[in-house]
């Protein structure tokens, strides 16, 4: 039986149309489950995402759902990003290729529907960020209060004749503090409105630095606002809070830009 994995349309038919996996396709043809995906890729045929492959399993009953039901530590999930992380930062080239070419592929072929949809909540969320606050500000503000700074939340009137809100200030080290999401460094809104949020920026920039302040501007740029990321936020603003207690610095070195 083992010539079936030469026969492309009975690997085809077990595949995707019973749905079978690459393990169950092995058992049957007795073989290992490496040998069957380098058959499905030689003979052109897609092999399904991890996603897929784990609905798959779910719906025939080969296997229960990790997560439902179930409950993790905040220890146990910070590990578990820290291990996504570290897979991301040790993939070579070639992975990381093979991973956004599938994003790009399920991008394009998600129903029109669904891509509005994704749109529209990604807008919605940077709305709601605007007025309420994002949540690496809200992470990063409560953060550094349990640390013992004093931290002034999206204030006003720091900078006299100008009507600028201030994402936070620790006024204990005269110290601002500004999260710039991706609107403030991609046209999510237009080109237009890019070049007025980055002139903003500047000229914000400019005026709490006439005021003697030190300025802190992060950059996020992830998407995704994991545990991990916040944690590693906080930790990197807790370092330059501290080198600012201990050495205030002169005037041509009060703007530090950190990314996430």
């Amino acid at each position: 039986m083992i010539e079936h994995l030469q026969d492309k349309e009975w690997m085809n038919r077990h595949y995707h149309i019973l749905d079978h996996s690459m393990q169950e396709i092995a058992e049957v043809l007795g073989t290992n489950r490496q040998r069957v995906r380098r058959a499905l890729v030689k003979l052109g045929i897609a092999t399904k995402t991890k996603s897929q492959a784990q609905k798959a399993a779910l719906e025939a009953g080969r296997s229960e759902h990790p997560t439902e039901g179930k409950t993790r530590s905040e220890d146990v999930c910070m590990r578990i990003a820290e291990g996504v992380a570290l897979d991301w930062a040790n993939a070579d080239e070639e992975t990381l290729k093979e991973r956004s070419d599938k994003a790009k592929q399920q991008w394009a072929e998600m129903p029109q529907h669904e891509r509005d949809a994704r749109l529209k909540a990604a807008r919605d969320a940077v709305r709601v960020a605007s007025r309420e606050g994002s949540q690496l500000e809200k992470y990063l503000c409560e953060g550094l209060t349990k640390a013992g700074y004093d931290v002034l939340y999206h204030i006003q009137g720091i900078v006299p004749n100008h009507n600028l809100e201030v994402d936070m200030v620790v006024s204990d080290l005269s110290t601002a503090i500004e999260i710039d999401g991706p609107s403030h460094f991609l046209p999510i809104w237009g080109e237009e409105s890019l070049q007025r949020n980055m002139k903003s920026d500047l000229q914000k920039t400019g005026l709490l630095l006439a005021q003697g302040l030190v300025v802190i501007r992060v950059k996020q740029l992830s998407s995704n606002v994991s545990k991990l990321v916040k944690r590693r936020l906080l930790s990197s603003v807790q370092d330059v809070l501290q080198r600012i207690k201990k050495n205030f610095p002169k005037r041509n070195n009060r703007l530090i830009e950190l990314e996430v």
